[in-house]
């Protein structure tokens, strides 16, 4: 019978870490074992919680690779939101729903806003914005994205209209430093 394991190699310097894999994958275990990982760890798949027939919190953040990874330690880490949001993507967060090149965006940001509070009844949207950010370089003709109260404006420019379109939910802003750290941006 073939079934979904968690693998974690260890050792190597080649994907090192957890993956999901089909199990027993005999020859993926070999190859990963000739490449120089001298240890594996096999355990079930992560837990997926059970839906509590919603989510509290609408997420926006952006589609740059390099601070997912800090978006996604503070969602799972933060008390009051953990497992308990939805997360939706632009590139630029709030200048990616403000800019006008493509105005379709923000219709789609609000759409799907729209279907959160339909089947989760969300209560808050929280705005993730981040520096050194390729959007800001596309969108205002940056050489370099170093100013935070450039996004301090998009952030409060995208608070006037979620609270102008969406009255009864709270709003809350945020930017990433390069180094993941996260700061509240005053709305």
């Amino acid at each position: 019978m073939l079934q979904i394991v968690c693998v974690r190699f260890v050792g190597g310097s080649y994907r090192r870490g957890w993956h999901l894999v089909p199990f027993p994958q005999p020859l993926a275990f070999k190859i990963f074992f000739m490449l120089g990982n001298d240890r594996m760890e096999i355990s079930p798949p992560p837990h997926i919680p059970k839906n509590k027939q919603g989510a509290s919190t609408f997420v926006l953040a952006c589609i740059d690779p390099r601070f997912t990874q800090f978006l996604a330690h503070y969602l799972i880490n933060d008390k009051e939101i953990a497992n308990d949001y939805d997360l939706f993507a632009l590139a630029g967060a709030e200048l990616g729903a403000n800019q006008t090149k493509h105005k379709c965006w923000k219709t789609t940001l609000t759409q799907h806003i729209d279907v959160a509070i339909e089947l989760h009844d969300i209560k808050q949207i929280l705005v993730f914005s981040h520096m050194d950010c390729g959007a800001y370089k596309v969108f205002k003709e940056l050489e370099k994205d170093d100013d935070p109260e450039l996004h301090k404006k998009e952030l409060i420019k995208l608070h006037k209209f979620m609270t102008k379109k969406y009255p009864k939910l709270d709003y809350k802003g945020f930017i990433m430093d390069t180094k993941g750290a996260i700061y509240k941006v005053k709305c």
